[in-house]
């Protein structure tokens, strides 16, 4: 029997292809690294999820533009999965919240 399900890269392939891209869009709001993420969705499939840290704030215009450049860099590669890019700033003094969604 033929799967349909499209293939899956692992995190470190996702990331190995990612930070390259995150590095020159986002090089001028002080970006440091990536994480990514296998993250589960209520409905049981499964999204990728990048975490890039930086030391200011993205324009919203902007973060989607680059996740719109990671998605169609990773779908030829086999991956279907849907890309959430949010940013993570550093934590100011008593700030536990250091996601920024946006």
């Amino acid at each position: 029997m033929t799967s349909l399900q499209a293939e899956v890269l692992h995190p470190d392939e996702v990331r190995a292809l990612a930070v390259p891209v995150l590095r020159k869009r986002l090089g001028r709001y002080g970006f440091k690294g990536a994480t990514v993420i296998n993250e589960e969705l209520f409905y049981g499939g499964t999204a990728i999820r990048i975490v890039a840290d930086l030391e200011s704030r993205v324009p919203a215009e902007y973060l989607a533009d680059t996740n719109a450049e990671l998605r169609a860099l990773l779908r030829p590669k086999g991956e279907d999965r849907f890309v959430f890019l949010v940013t993570r700033l550093p934590a100011a003094p008593g700030d536990d919240d250091q996601d920024d969604e946006g």
